[in-house]
């Protein structure tokens, strides 16, 4: 998987992508949505993984981070592909004190 942008990947087909998020400042209150039967909560010291397809050129990934306080906090999110390339880390922090931030990461496969 090689990073391409912002929260936007190059990944090969049926490269497992795994995704580690870890709060600081604030509990860990996540959410993802990837499939409609692949999506609910993250809980605190567990993974997400998931495999790409070559059936779907382009995958997409949902994050919602819940920010427990009006002071912030952060979530670090570290994405890393088992075909190789180096891990990316995304920093997600509260915007103007609003408690639920949404991100997206976008793959795309590698033709």
């Amino acid at each position: 998987m090689q990073k391409i942008a912002l929260r936007q990947y190059l990944a090969e087909p049926g490269e497992t992508v795994t995704v580690e998020v870890k709060a600081a400042g604030t509990r860990h209150l996540v959410n993802f949505f990837f499939t409609q039967n692949n999506t609910g909560p993250l809980p605190e010291g567990q993974n997400l993984q998931f495999g790409l397809t070559g059936g779907q050129p382009r995958r997409t990934l949902r994050l919602n981070f819940t920010f427990s306080n009006e002071n912030g906090g952060e979530y670090n999110v570290e994405l890393s592909g088992d075909a190789g390339g180096d891990p990316d880390t995304d920093h997600v922090t509260q915007d103007f004190g609003i408690p639920t931030t949404r991100t997206r990461y976008e793959f795309t496969l590698n033709q």
